[in-house]
């Protein structure tokens, strides 16, 4: 994620303006043995795997936040212990063990880029030949034009803390986000939707 930000161009204000989340789960898997949990009004630590700290910072906040949105308590892991301690394994998951029952990590895996190219049909009609044979001699063809789009593979996996248990695990893409907290937050919709309706989670929205 350069500098922080994913810039992207039309498709993703076009999705916008369908309503429709740019991020789909290409799978999603719940536990076997584990049933729905309750996590209204309880701490869930929110963890952000990715080599910039500043970017890390951003994206767990963000994350955090859409938790608690969701009826829960969202905790950023990088506010849990020192910057300096975020790389040492064994402090952190005692650090997220303490303060929060369950985990929410997610890790980007993966960038596809795509080139599509727009074709431009300028077409009028007009009611006499004269206006028409003039304008269809200046107007023969308007190029088109290329754009590049990215798609983001994210993985994304829920623990339960006391045992350090995975209890959902789910691979997505999300198409041209805008932002990094774009992405986390349609990231975060379309996870709640999936384990909604598989029954591990109840959530407000």
């Amino acid at each position: 994620m350069k500098n922080r930000i994913l810039t992207f161009l039309a498709p993703a204000l076009l999705l916008v303006a369908l309503g429709c989340s740019s991020t789909k789960f290409t799978t999603a898997e719940k536990a076997e043995d584990v049933g729905r949990l309750d996590l209204a009004g309880k701490k869930v630590a929110a963890l952000v795997i990715h080599a910039d700290l500043t970017t890390r910072i951003e994206a767990e906040n963000v994350l955090a936040e859409e938790l608690t949105k969701r009826g829960m308590v969202g905790v950023a892991v990088h506010t849990l212990l020192p910057a300096a301690d975020l790389k040492d394994a064994a402090k952190t998951r005692a650090a997220i063990k303490q303060a929060a029952p369950a985990l929410v990590v997610t890790r980007l895996v993966g960038v596809k880029s795509e080139t599509h190219f727009t074709p431009i049909f300028d077409s009028h009609h007009y009611s006499y030949l004269g206006p028409y044979y003039d304008y269809g001699f200046q107007s023969v063809h308007t190029p088109g034009y290329y754009d590049t789009y990215q798609t983001y593979g994210v993985e994304t996996l829920c623990y339960r803390t006391s045992d350090e248990k995975l209890v959902w695990s789910g691979a997505s893409e999300t198409f041209a986000p805008g932002s990094t907290k774009e992405m986390v937050r349609s990231l975060v919709n379309e996870a709640g939707k999936v384990m909604k309706k598989q029954g591990l989670i109840a959530i407000k929205k």
